[in-house]
Parts: structure tokens; C-alpha cells; sequence
């Protein structure tokens, strides 16, 4: 018996335009052309500022002749006593520390008696800026200090101060006075027993209130050139 099988037709899913669009989906996808680069931006482009109102605006004054010599007026120098005035001005003789490192070791000592600003300059001085000018005096009142083994000279800011070390001719430093009599415990018994040892400048509140008589505390400005009285 000869069998023969007709030809069997598969069942057909989904309509006639679904197909088309499978057919559609198979058509392979003609490349894309990338987009056009961007030019590189410049240095003077990165640095540029766009908002003007984080500029610094100086004032427009006429050029002087040449060889002329800047003549400030009173007031203009007045303008910024104040922020001085309670800043104190800082070095460690014979030796040059860092300025992080002596930023770092003032923050940690002095920011609880009102430490604004620590600021740098030529030859190793620097300058400590205070909140108010009675937190200045304080630290100064409390007399030597140490910072990393090494001693810092420091003296409150006055329009003459002069930014050169070898120029330097006396400091102001607190000492101690053990032993006084009473009768010298006013103005002048101060003034005389502290002249002892140099020129006497102030004393602090316990001193001159009267209220701690075992030791008084005194200020004086004492020259390089003279031995120091221990």
C-alpha cells in the first residue's frame, strides 16, 4: 500500500499587518551619524567669571606722573584702624615655623579667646586678628607662650610697626613681681619696682585691683641690647 502525506500547512498567528511589521523590525538599521564634537573650551574660558557680582570692584584713580610719590590722606588710613587695633602681630625668634603649622597650633590655643584671623607675611611674622580687642589683650596678658618647644614673641599692632626683624628693638613681656611690701602695692610702687626691669607699660586686673598679693603681674618693654633680669 503506497501512503503519500499532503503537504501540511502550519497555522498562521496574528493578522496580516502584525507579519509586515515583524518583517519590518528584521530590516537591519542603517547607522547613525554621531554628532558633531563640541570645540575644546580654553583655559581663559574655564577661569572666566561669569556673574559679576563675585568681583572685587577697585576704584578708578588717575595715573600719576612717573616718580611721583602716594600721598594717603588721614582719613583713608583711619578707615581700617579698627580691625588692627585688635590684632596682634607674631614671630618665633631664630627660627621659621610653618605657617600651617602655626595656624593649626593658634587655632587650637587661642580660638576660645576669640581667634578671627590668622594671617602671614614676609620674614616670618605673622599676624593674629581678634574678635574684640580685649580678647587680644587677654592672650597678651597671659605672658610668654610656648608653641612646639619654641617661644613667640608677640606685641599688639600700632601704625609704626615695623615688619623687620633686625629692626626689632625691644618687645613687651610679662613678669612676674614675688615678694612685694604693701606700701608699693599702688600705681606708683608698681611702676617703680616694674621699671626694675624695663620700661613699665600696664599690669593685669588681679594687680591692680589688689586682689592676688602673692605675685604682681606686670608688662614692660625690654630692649635687645640689655641683659634680661631674671
Amino acid at each position: 500500500m503506497e501512503i503519500s502525506l499532503a503537504p501540511s500547512k502550519l497555522p498562521q498567528t496574528g493578522t496580516s499587518s502584525e507579519l509586515g511589521h515583524a518583517d519590518k523590525l528584521k530590516q537591519p538599521q542603517l547607522p547613525r551619524h554621531a554628532p558633531a564634537s563640541r570645540p575644546q573650551a580654553t583655559w581663559a574660558d574655564r577661569v572666566r567669571v561669569i556673574d559679576a557680582t563675585t568681583r572685587f570692584k577697585l576704584q578708578n584713580f588717575d595715573r600719576q606722573p612717573s616718580g611721583s610719590r602716594l600721598v594717603i590722606a588721614q582719613e583713608s588710613l583711619l578707615e581700617t584702624t579698627e580691625q588692627w587695633t585688635r590684632s596682634m602681630v607674631g614671630f618665633f625668634p631664630g627660627y621659621k615655623m610653618p605657617f600651617h603649622a602655626a595656624k593649626s597650633i593658634t587655632r587650637r590655643a587661642w580660638d576660645g579667646y576669640g581667634l578671627e584671623q590668622v594671617m602671614t607675611m614676609d620674614a616670618g611674622f605673622l599676624i593674629f586678628r581678634f574678635k574684640q580687642e580685649s580678647d587680644m589683650q587677654e592672650v597678651l596678658a597671659k605672658g610668654l607662650w610656648m608653641f612646639g618647644g619654641k617661644h613667640i614673641a608677640l606685641q599688639q599692632w600700632h601704625p609704626r610697626i615695623q615688619f623687620e626683624k633686625n629692626k626689632i628693638k625691644s618687645i613687651p613681656v610679662w613678669i612676674r613681681l614675688y615678694g612685694l611690701p604693701f606700701p608699693l602695692w599702688t600705681t606708683e610702687g608698681l611702676s617703680r619696682a616694674a621699671s626694675m626691669v624695663g620700661k613699665p607699660l600696664s599690669c593685669d586686673a588681679p594687680t591692680y585691683n589688689s586682689t592676688r598679693l602673692d605675685y604682681a603681674r606686670v608688662c614692660v618693654e625690654v630692649t635687645a641690647d640689655e641683659d634680661f633680669i631674671h
